[in-house]
């Protein structure tokens, strides 16, 4: 994808073996330690091509990677929303929603640091903002089109398990768009599901923008996704799948813009928020507006005129 699109694609060379038990937790996710990452990347960098920036998006990334490569570029620019290490960078992206977003970074990057916090810098693909410009929904109508899109892997079937949990729930003239990648261990089961109901119409892989903007509401996981139904302004009941996905989830819960259920309790919590959301006109077109304020699609835009700003004013 990246080079038929034109671009040019610099390849580290592969680990022989990989070293998962170098360290514990995120920071094991590299398969080698940082030192040699690091000094590949210089090399392949420094070799190939003089970047005014290097965009850097991974977990077991901090500022000792960070500080070895800024010699190597003319500007560094991360992405995160940990919040759990330190970073040496010109410019910090966190594009979620928590409460002391403002602050959360204090301890954790230079002053001189740029941070871009928040979901009006969510990165969305084009289509969500065109979808947006033709106009929202009122979400106060009947409840007719349901999304349901638990994240590319769903590896515990959150799918499923919600499926099975709405069960007689569903309104018998509804459609449900159900939506799983084929990543999706879970995804027979899933088609098997969708098979003995004629409301449920099973997708592997589909147009996120279109069925987004068209559903009325929405059972679906955290993650990046969540934003493309917050630009459109979709009612969700949101079910974080991953852990990195909980904090975010809870304060946005808290500010009004979704619903959340726990996936460990995702069989007692989902009928309830279920019932509540299709008996409540008002709640889910209080829902749409909130998050439809969080988000408007134009994120991407406001990265990179920063960055753009950044480079005139070195």
């Amino acid at each position: 994808m990246i080079t038929d699109a034109g671009f040019e694609l610099l390849s580290l060379p592969p680990v022989e073996e990989p070293k998962q038990s170098l360290e514990s937790g995120y920071a094991g996710w590299l398969g080698t330690s940082w030192q040699e990452d690091a000094a590949q990347t210089a090399r392949l960098v420094e070799r190939e091509a003089r970047a005014d920036w290097l965009i850097v998006d991974h977990y077991s990334l901090d500022s000792r990677w960070e500080s070895e490569l800024a010699g190597s570029v003319a500007g560094l620019f991360v992405i995160d929303d940990l919040a759990n290490r330190t970073h040496a960078c010109d410019v910090l992206l966190d594009q979620n929603f928590y409460a002391g977003l403002e602050t959360r970074y204090d301890s954790l990057v230079p002053s001189s640091t740029q941070r871009l916090l928040g979901p009006s810098f969510a990165i969305l693909r084009p289509e969500f903002g065109l979808k947006r410009a033709q106009g929202l929904k009122d979400r106060r109508d009947t409840v007719r089109n349901i999304l349901v899109f638990m994240g590319g892997v769903d590896a515990t079937n959150m799918t499923g398990r919600s499926l099975e949990a709405l069960g007689g729930l569903l309104p018998p003239d509804c459609e449900v768009d159900v939506v799983v990648t084929p990543s999706n261990p879970w995804r027979t089961h899933i088609a098997s599901l969708c098979d003995g109901d004629p409301r449920l119409k099973f997708h592997l892989g589909a147009d996120m923008a279109e069925l987004s903007s068209r559903a009325d509401v929405a059972v679906a996981a955290g993650g990046s996704a969540l934003w493309e139904r917050c630009c459109l302004g979709l009612p969700s009941i949101v079910v974080p799948v991953a852990e990195n996905q909980r904090v975010a989830a809870d304060d946005l819960a808290n500010h009004g813009a979704i619903l959340l259920a726990r996936p460990e309790t995702l069989e007692a919590e989902l009928p309830a928020l279920w019932e509540q959301l299709l008996s409540s006109p008002d709640l889910r077109q209080r829902l749409a507006a909130t998050s439809a304020a969080l988000v408007d699609g134009h994120g991407a835009e406001r990265i990179c005129r920063s960055l753009m700003q950044a480079s005139g004013n070195r």
